[in-house]
């Protein structure tokens, strides 16, 4: 390093995580980035970890869900179709791995403390809706998880990035060469949340 001290800000050390986010995200790889030394990063960040959920905030914020919820019509079923929809639209244009979070969590960092809060935040917003779509609070946070559940499994991820999709100059009529695992999962999972109580769970059981 050289010349004069370089000015320092968090938005400058967010940008630079960011383009950190396929290695492991450390205060001695963005300090090399921004030609500074790591130990000027801590007047900013007081741990690599609330940097990590800083970099998981970001990405997560330009995730429009509730937009695609508004859109979804007015089940259960078409909700969860189009928040799954939203959520792979995010994957393509931001580039985010999600297995950066996973790896992080495996490491025992709190990298994912934006992720749990995200998920709290679309619990409540599925539970507020609940009556809306005709269905009991409880059946909305249950259908939440599991979304949830989905959404972060490996393989479902893997063919959310690895699918190839038809674009737009390819014309309406053409077809993704591989078999769309991610929407055939997607639509199967809002099949199964939608059912009824008594078909989702199992026959009830008779007062003894």
């Amino acid at each position: 390093m050289s010349g004069r001290p370089k000015i320092l800000s968090k938005t400058k050390i967010l940008e630079a995580a960011v383009q950190t986010l396929n290695e492991r995200i450390t205060f001695n790889a963005v300090a090399r980035r921004l030609d500074v030394t790591a130990q000027s990063i801590y007047r900013y960040y007081p741990n690599t970890a609330t940097l990590q959920a800083e970099v998981a905030r970001h990405f997560l914020e330009r995730f429009e869900w509730r937009e695609a919820l508004d859109g979804s019509g007015g089940s259960l079923r078409t909700a969860i179709i189009a928040f799954g929809h939203g959520y792979r639209g995010w994957l393509m244009e931001t580039r985010f791995d999600p297995h950066w979070l996973d790896r992080e969590k495996v490491r025992g960092t709190i990298s994912n403390e934006g992720l749990i809060q995200f998920q709290k935040e679309v619990t409540a917003e599925f539970k507020r809706r609940s009556g809306d779509w005709g269905i009991s609070e409880e059946v909305a946070v249950i259908a939440g998880g599991v979304l949830f559940d989905f959404l972060y499994n490996s393989q479902s991820l893997d063919s959310v990035r690895t699918t190839d999709m038809p674009t737009a100059s390819a014309g309406p009529d053409a077809a993704s060469p591989e078999t769309d695992f991610f929407e055939i999962s997607l639509e199967a999972i809002a099949d199964r949340v939608s059912r009824p109580p008594s078909e989702t769970m199992g026959p009830s059981r008779e007062a003894e």
